[in-house]
Parts: C-alpha cells; sequence; structure tokens
C-alpha cells in the first residue's frame, strides 16, 4: 500500500530523520492538517527556536504512525510556514510513501561485535549481535553455554551509542561445528530501545 502526503490525516505521531553527511538527528512532531498537497505539522524546536530544516546535501525522511502500518516518505522537503498567525512545518514530497513494519513486531538486522555477560560463566564473552527486536535479541558465539534461563547482560556500541540490554536465554542453536546463535527475551525495556530501532528501520528503508 502507498499513500500520497496529502491523505494523512490530522494529530498522527510524525518522526522526522534528517542526515547530513555522517549526522543524524531526529525529531518528533504531529500532523495537523493538509494544506496545498502538502502536510502541516507542528514546528519543531530545539532551544525554544524554530529549527531550519535547509541546507546543503541533507536527506530528510518522515515516517508517519497510522495504522494498520505506520507510512515512510523519503527524500522530503520541509519548509517553514506562517499559518493563522503561527509558526508550523510543511512537509512536501513528490512521491508516496510507503507502509513499513511495526518495529514491536520487526527484528532488525545488526551485525555489530558486543559483550555479554552471562550467568554461569567465569568471563565476559565476545559475542556478535544478531538482530533486536522491542522483545528480545539474538547473539552468536564461539562458546557452548548449557545454561538455558540464564539472564544476559549485553553492552555494544553502534555511531557512538553504547546500547544495553538485559535478557534471558530461552532458545540454543548450534549454527556450525564452532558457533552457537543464542536467543533472549528482554527482561525490560530500555528507554529509547523502540526510537533506536525505528531509526536502524528508517535508515534501512530508505
Amino acid at each position: 500500500m502507498v499513500m500520497l502526503v496529502s491523505e494523512i490525516e490530522s494529530n498522527k505521531s510524525v518522526t522526522i530523520e534528517v542526515i547530513q553527511q555522517s549526522n543524524k538527528i531526529t525529531f518528533e512532531s504531529k500532523s495537523v492538517e493538509v494544506l496545498d498537497n502538502a502536510l502541516l505539522i507542528e514546528s519543531i524546536k530545539h532551544n525554544n527556536q524554530v529549527v531550519n530544516m535547509k541546507g546543503d546535501n541533507i536527506s530528510i525522511s518522515v515516517t508517519v504512525n497510522i495504522e494498520p502500518l505506520p507510512v515512510k516518505f523519503c527524500d522530503v522537503d520541509i519548509d517553514t510556514v506562517l499559518y493563522h498567525d503561527e509558526v508550523f512545518h510543511l512537509v512536501k514530497s513528490q512521491f508516496p510513501g510507503k507502509q513499513v513494519n511495526r518495529r514491536e513486531n520487526y527484528r532488525v538486522y545488526i551485525g555489530i561485535d558486543g559483550c555479554a555477560q552471562i550467568d554461569g560463566q567465569d568471563v565476559n564473552q565476545d559475542v556478535i549481535i544478531k538482530d533486536v527486536s522491542i522483545g528480545g535479541f539474538a547473539l552468536i558465539t564461539d562458546v557452548d553455554i548449557d545454561v538455558e534461563g540464564a539472564t544476559v547482560h549485553l553492552y555494544y556500541m553502534d555511531d557512538g551509542t553504547k546500547i544495553v540490554l538485559n535478557g534471558q536465554i530461552v532458545r540454543k542453536e548450534q549454527m556450525d561445528e564452532n558457533r552457537y546463535l543464542y536467543g533472549s527475551e528482554l527482561l525490560n525495556v530500555p528507554n529509547g530501545l523502540g526510537k533506536y530501532l525505528n531509526d536502524k528501520q528508517v535508515k534501512k528503508n530508505c
């Protein structure tokens, strides 16, 4: 299913991702109404100043949280406008948006080295984080851990951000002679995990 930006209803959560070279910033807003075949959203501010969305080498994507699946618009243009004596941002897109998987049900491929502290093990284990979802994670290691149900404290770095996850091993799979995959359920959902996964998903799809 595809959707035009002019078909978005009011009062929908909107996530804006701005990428300039290697820098990425994410903003949250809300749809207001359709104006001239574009989407008017609440103004985005930083330090009480309206953010200018114009600049060289900028790529902007917008994801709107609607049912049954969020819709993502890539390579959009965002203007600052005055409407009814109030400042808003106006989202323009030449192309329709496409539905994306909800982060709650989507396993995001990570493929990054990390470190795991596992109950019953004397030393920390070097692992590869295969994927992460809002409900759990899977890691790969060359260590045969015969401790199903053990808790796992996992941490890794992703683009300068430290990710820390606590889980409980619920399944074990021998991938080959020297590698094992362990699937774990999250014991708690860290603040910002959903946004992190959504950012990874949007970046992958754009």
